[in-house]
C-alpha cells in the first residue's frame, strides 16, 4: 500500500483487560515478502504464508509449494543424473513456474500463479495490478477489474468548509460529515521506498479527539507532473498505483491514525496547485461525485461485504 497519510490501526486486548493499538506497517514499502494476518512481514515465504511485494500472505493448496518469487504452484521435483568421466553432474529442477506479479499481470489479478484478465473476471474474482483477486461485495459487480456499484454517487451538497455530503448512489450512504476549514498539508520528497508526494488532510473536528478525515494525495513520478491536472478516479482504483488518491477515514484517534479506511474508487479529482517544497507551500484541489469503498489496506482491495459512501464535493486549500 502506497498510502502515505492514512495508517490503518487495529485494537487488541491486553493481558489486564486494557487495549493497545497495533499499527499495521507491513506493506510494499516495508516488506519484500508477504504480510500475515497479524500484520507481520514474512520475509521468507512458505507454503503456509506465501506471497511477495508486501501483499497479504496466502496459503498454498494441496501439494503446491511457494516459489522464491512468492507464488504458489507445482514446482516439480529435482532431477538427477550421473556425469561421465571422473565427475558427476546434478540434474536441474523441473516444472518452472512463472509467478503472477504486477509485471506479468498488470491489467489483471492473480489466483495463485494464474493471471485472470478483466475479460475473464467475475464478482468472485476481480482486480488489477497483479494483486490477489478479491471477491466483490454484495451489490457490487466487477467492471474492468474494479468492484463497482450499479448506482452513481454524488449530489448537490459539498464537504468543503461547513458544507455536508451530497446524494447517495445505490448501495452507498451519503457522507454528511462536516469537515472544518482546519487542514494539514505538506510535501515529502522521494525516499528509497516512496516517490515524492504532496497531500492535504481535512478534519471533521479537533484532531486531538476521535474524528474523521478526508485526504487527497498527489504522487510525483520521477518525471514529475504537469498541473493543473484532472483525474477520473475510476480509471485507477488501486491505492498502490494511483497518481491522485482520495481517502475517507473514520475512528481516527490522532492525525492520520485511523481504524477505518475508505478508498476513492470513483469521482473526479482536480488539483490546480501543489508546491514541491518541504519548507513552505500550498495545496489546492477539488473532489466531486466521489465514491469511497471500505478498503483492506493489507490486501489493497475492497473489504468483502464492506460499506461505501458517496460525497458530492469537497474543496482542499491547505498550506504549510
Amino acid at each position: 500500500m502506497r498510502m502515505a497519510l492514512v495508517v490503518a490501526t487495529a485494537v487488541v486486548a491486553g493481558s489486564c483487560g486494557q487495549t493497545a493499538e497495533v499499527y499495521l506497517g507491513c506493506g510494499p514499502e516495508t516488506c519484500q515478502g508477504c504480510c500475515d494476518g497479524a500484520g507481520a512481514c514474512v520475509g521468507v515465504p512458505t507454503a503456509a504464508n506465501c506471497g511477495g511485494n508486501g501483499r497479504r500472505c496466502v496459503t498454498c493448496t494441496g501439494a503446491q509449494q511457494c516459489s522464491s518469487a512468492g507464488a504458489c504452484g507445482d514446482l516439480g521435483s529435482a532431477g538427477g543424473g550421473a556425469g561421465g568421466g571422473a565427475g558427476t553432474g546434478g540434474g536441474t529442477a523441473g516444472g518452472n513456474v512463472t509467478p503472477c506479479t504486477a509485471q506479468t499481470c498488470a491489467s489483471g489479478c492473480c489466483v495463485g500463479t494464474q493471471c485472470v484478465l478483466p475479460a475473464a473476471q467475475s464478482q468472485a474474482e476481480c482486480g488489477t495490478g497483479g494483486f490477489t483477486c478479491t471477491s466483490c461485495s454484495s451489490g457490487f459487480s466487477c467492471i474492468s477489474g474494479s468492484c463497482t456499484t450499479s448506482g452513481a454517487g454524488g449530489g448537490a451538497g459539498t464537504a468543503g468548509g461547513s458544507g455536508s455530503g451530497g446524494g447517495s448512489g445505490t448501495g452507498c450512504t451519503a457522507l454528511t460529515t462536516t469537515f472544518s476549514s482546519d487542514e494539514q498539508a505538506g510535501y515529502t520528497g522521494a525516499s528509497a521506498s516512496l516517490p515524492a508526494h504532496a497531500d492535504d488532510v481535512k478534519f471533521s473536528g479537533a484532531s486531538t479527539s476521535t474524528h474523521r478525515e478526508l485526504v487527497m494525495e498527489l504522487w510525483f513520478p520521477s518525471g514529475g507532473v504537469s498541473l493543473p491536472m484532472t483525474k477520473d478516479l475510476s480509471l485507477d482504483p488501486n491505492s498502490d498505483t494511483c497518481e491522485i488518491c482520495a481517502f475517507y477515514a473514520a475512528s481516527c484517534v490522532s492525525p492520520l491514525m485511523c481504524s477505518q479506511v475508505y478508498f476513492g474508487v470513483a469521482g473526479t479529482a482536480a488539483i490546480t496547485h501543489a508546491t514541491r517544497s518541504t519548507s513552505t507551500g500550498s495545496f489546492d484541489a477539488t473532489l466531486s461525485n466521489a465514491r469511497f469503498v471500505e478498503w483492506d489496506v493489507m490486501a489493497n482491495a475492497p473489504v468483502p461485504g464492506g460499506s461505501c459512501f458517496t460525497l458530492g464535493s469537497a474543496t482542499f486549500a491547505g498550506s504549510w
